[in-house]
């Protein structure tokens, strides 16, 4: 749950610092175990460039304190 939050937090601060009113699509469902590391392809309707810009984050999964 803190992954999904998280993955939603940053890229409404990415679609806020980019200026743009346009949508955000991501992969529906990202998964992953402590240590995995996962590819997220983002795609972002930009009103100023009239078109979409695909963006690909590596995402890095890390236990939280007192997890194993």
């Amino acid at each position: 749950m803190k992954v999904l939050l998280s993955l939603t937090l940053v890229l409404t601060w990415l679609e806020r610092c980019s200026g743009s009113a346009g949508w955000v699509f991501t992969e529906p469902q990202l998964r992953a175990s402590a240590g995995d590391s996962v590819l997220l392809q983002c795609i972002f309707l930009d009103p100023v460039a009239k078109g979409w810009t695909m963006a690909k984050v590596d995402w890095l999964r890390e236990a939280g304190a007192g997890t194993q």
